[in-house]
């Protein structure tokens, strides 16, 4: 016998709901790469629960769905029969998980707690991060709490366009950088540095793989993050018209960047001005999320 739940994490946090899930179960998360995050880091508290993970794209950018073909949006009309037949038709994706550690430097005689994150989709420090700060503040004002899909999408590329003008603190990014694979990486002029884990960043661009020019494979389950740099915001929309190529340095399972002053940060798509710090990113397991079965007609 099959039993379905709904959870609204609105008012149950995905750590409550891991107390009594079963140990074998399928998960279906409704949202963005920063919910589904957030269960999948539920989840890996409970190491007894065998949870596989589906997702219904219902964020703005859901890179991690279109990695996965879940698709770049959910349908305007949604048929629940069709769509647990599809993830119980789903199949088994195993992905890395990233450890990102924040080891603040002392200023003025304090030394700030260290912060650990997980990732699943990105790190990065820059001016791609700094446009996704940009719009979540813009998120958080009143003409913003009820913005469809589409009106999000044409902010983030007015807030985009600004940050052409504007570079903020993200100008002369390879002066205040310093980056270990473990050896060290030349660095040309940047305003973003990039730590991919799938193939799709910034609403479903292939940074990677981009262009013509012959790159090891990526895999989302290789140990393995690709690390890009983004000379400008005009650059993050010529990548995002297919118009660009990023900078690709190399593949690292591990990787350290020192940075001297301050400048926006984000995971997967969470966004927060980060003070100088020595960023740690290691590998730190995987979880199993679920892909649809291919057709063959």
């Amino acid at each position: 016998m099959i039993v379905y739940q709904v959870i609204d994490v609105s008012r149950t946090s995905p750590e409550s709901v891991v107390k009594w899930l079963p140990s074998r179960c399928r998960v279906l998360v409704a949202g963005g790469d920063g919910t589904i995050a957030w269960v999948l880091n539920a989840l890996h508290t409970a190491s007894h629960i065998k949870a596989k993970v589906g997702i219904m794209p219902m964020g703005t950018g859901n890179d991690l769905s279109r990695a996965l073909g879940w698709g770049a949006s959910c349908a305007s009309v949604l048929d629940a029969h069709a769509t647990i037949a599809s993830l119980l038709d789903a199949v088994e994706q195993p992905i890395d998980r990233w450890k990102v550690s924040i080891v603040p430097k002392r200023r003025l005689g304090r030394l700030r707690r260290e912060r650990v994150l997980f990732a699943y989709n990105y790190a990065s420090v820059g001016v791609d991060a700094q446009v996704a700060l940009d719009f979540h503040y813009a998120r958080s004002q009143f003409l913003y709490k009820f913005a469809s899909r589409t009106l999000n999408y044409m902010a983030y590329a007015v807030l985009g366009a600004g940050r052409v003008l504007d570079a903020g603190r993200c100008g002369d990014l390879e002066r205040r950088v310093r980056v270990w694979t473990p050896a060290a990486l030349a660095l040309p002029p940047l305003q973003a540095l990039v730590a991919l884990n799938i193939p799709s960043w910034g609403a479903g661009v292939d940074l990677w793989s981009m262009g013509s020019e012959e790159v090891p494979a990526q895999s989302i389950c290789d140990g393995k993050l690709e690390v890009v740099g983004i000379s400008s915001s005009f650059h993050i929309a010529r990548l995002q018209c297919g118009l660009a190529e990023p900078y690709r340095f190399t593949q690292a399972s591990t990787l350290k960047i020192e940075l001297d002053g301050r400048c926006a940060m984000q995971v997967d798509g969470e966004p927060w001005m980060q003070d100088p710090a020595t960023i740690h990113i290691e590998h730190a397991g995987q979880s199993l999320l679920l892909k649809p079965r291919e057709r063959h007609d």
